[in-house]
């Protein structure tokens, strides 16, 4: 009985936790692709401001990306 006290604390914890890991994850990938362009010069900086600054929000296309992976599938 005392342990539950215990384990649902961990619980608790653990999921602030996997906030943070998934937080740090994203931001890592983030910031690897932008270091990864410009070291290759394929960055487009404009656009990258451009789309910092919400002039270029990202819009998911549930049907066209399917379509995108049918025909990926079937090629």
């Amino acid at each position: 009985p005392e342990l539950v006290d215990g384990v649902s604390l961990i619980v608790g914890i653990d999921r602030l936790m996997d906030e943070a890991r998934t937080l740090t994850n994203y931001i890592g990938n983030a910031v690897a692709t932008l270091i990864v362009a410009t070291w290759t010069h394929t960055i487009d900086k404009q656009r990258v401001a451009e789309t910092l600054d919400g002039k270029h929000p990202f819009v998911y296309d549930v049907e066209t990306d399917e379509s995108k992976q049918q025909e990926q599938i079937t090629a």
